[in-house]
């Protein structure tokens, strides 16, 4: 980049812009890396949905009915309570394939949000990183240019001779 700014430029000017340009990525990565964690860390967590509580308690019943169906059995087997396996097993079985349904259906419904949160992270952190290379690198090699363009202008003013290049 600096170069192809710097093509056309007598060598002072071009050497000038080179240096402007290489003064301002010196020390880039290292403030790349702190913008980063400044502009990608969100101001706190994300919002919890709607129906996150709704999920909780669902994920919660479908453990107890591991756990209720578990202690029937039990029972049942102890002698406690009268043998009859199909109720216990269908009781325990619902808590068994509900809990990874609940958690299916929560890692499907939080996908879209997750994915926007995710862009607007990453629009952040672009954002942040193109204003950084434009303001330490960008900036000081336009600066120069247009000191160039400054300079050339007055000397024509002032000569009369019109310079060739930029």
């Amino acid at each position: 980049m600096p170069d192809e700014a710097a093509a056309g430029l007598p060598t002072p000017w071009a050497q000038a812009v080179r240096e402007a340009a290489v003064r301002g990525a010196a020390r880039l990565p290292e403030e790349l890396d702190v913008l980063a964690v400044r502009a990608g860390v969100p101001l706190g967590r994300p919002p919890r949905p709607a129906w996150w509580p709704a999920a909780v308690l669902a994920q919660a019943s479908m453990t107890l009915l591991q756990v209720f169906g578990g202690l029937w059995l039990v029972g049942q087997i102890v002698g406690v309570l009268d043998p009859d396996l199909l109720p216990p097993v269908l009781v325990m079985l619902t808590g068994i394939i509900g809990g990874p349904l609940v958690e299916w259906a929560c890692s499907a419904a939080a996908k879209g949000p997750a994915r926007r949160y995710g862009q607007d992270a990453e629009r952040r952190l672009r954002e942040a990183a193109a204003g950084c290379g434009r303001a330490r690198v960008l900036d000081p090699v336009s600066a120069e240019l247009l000191r160039y363009r400054e300079v050339r202008e007055q000397y024509v003013a002032v000569t009369g001779v019109s310079t060739t290049g930029r």
